[in-house]
């Protein structure tokens, strides 16, 4: 299995074995200081900024996830974090500071 994990990894090794050091590194890449505020319309990851477009569009949190192929769970999820980031109270808000924004 650790062969398999490390070829799907990209790594390649004589034995296909993964070792302790390189699973680390890989581990650790990418995890740097973030760019985006924490706070703030900035703040939000493309997927939220799609998620909040819809809803603005009238979508339902079902439609929304058909849409994005995901979950209606995970839109809900989506949701509460951009609630959080952008200081609203609910679905009419985000939609009525979206239309002043012009997003």
């Amino acid at each position: 299995m650790a062969s398999n994990i490390a070829v799907w990894m990209g790594f390649s090794t004589p034995t296909g074995e993964l070792s302790l050091a390189d699973a680390v590194g890989y581990a650790r890449r990418g995890r740097g200081e973030r760019q985006r505020p924490q706070i703030g319309w900035a703040s939000l990851t493309p997927v939220e900024r799609d998620v909040v477009r819809l809803v603005a569009e009238g979508h339902t949190n079902a439609e929304i996830g058909q849409r994005l192929f995901i979950s209606v769970n995970t839109v809900k999820k989506y949701l509460s974090r951009v609630y959080a980031k952008v200081d609203v109270d609910g679905r009419a808000d985000l939609a009525a500071q979206v239309a002043r924004r012009d997003l």
